[in-house]
């Protein structure tokens, strides 16, 4: 009977144990993409309200869709990109933050689409200042600015998918020992269940957080 009830209590520690090391892989990843989403994002904000400087007579041509001069159109959503950015950098928090970038994005995407439909298929002007300054061609830019918007809009939306998932499904609980105080992830379904605490081996009882 001993024996059983070691194997069992070895057998939920474990489970405990690769939970917590999952969890934390889980949210590494949108951590570092938030991260990541930030610095692309500042370069862009930065390089298109610079741009709104540049004497270029492309950044005067009427835009389509707004109704006036491009350099006021790559002005807006500059200031917009650089805000998302300071978000993504310095504020607190997972989810919501890649709803912004998403909804960033998005308009993005929905701004070009509407200059592609309305017979617009040049290269796109918000890196004006950037191309200048790296000798880059408008078209290479065009290029890599359409990757890094796939890429933001991939990553942000898989973030918003897989916080859906964990709320649908409970998620994950954190608690702490009582015995050595150190941290203890677990998911929802296995409150009420006893454990030996993964720090100090003590038996603990998960408990939900009030």
């Amino acid at each position: 009977m001993t024996t059983l009830a070691t194997t069992t209590n070895e057998s939920r520690f474990t489970m405990i144990k690769s939970t917590a090391i999952r969890s934390c892989l889980q949210k590494k990843w949108p951590d570092w993409f938030i991260l990541s989403a930030g610095g692309i994002l500042a370069l862009m904000g930065a390089s298109q309200v610079l741009g709104f400087f540049e004497e270029l007579p492309a950044l005067d041509v009427t835009d389509p869709i707004f109704g006036c001069p491009f350099r006021y159109s790559i002005l807006i959503f500059g200031v917009v990109e650089v805000i998302a950015a300071m978000f993504c950098l310095f504020a607190k928090g997972g989810a919501w933050i890649a709803g912004i970038v998403a909804w960033v994005v998005a308009n993005a995407v929905a701004y070009r689409i509407g200059l592609w439909s309305m017979g617009w298929h040049h290269p796109y002007t918000c890196l004006f200042y950037l191309l200048h300054a790296l000798d880059i061609s408008p078209a290479t830019a065009d290029r890599l600015l359409s990757m890094a918007g796939g890429c933001l809009l991939t990553g942000s939306v898989a973030i918003l998918l897989k916080s859906c998932f964990f709320q649908s499904a409970g998620g994950f609980l954190k608690i702490s020992c009582i015995s050595c105080g150190g941290h203890i992830e677990f998911p929802a379904a296995a409150v009420g269940q006893k454990i030996q605490c993964p720090h100090c081996a003590k038996n603990i009882t998960l408990l939900s957080p009030a």
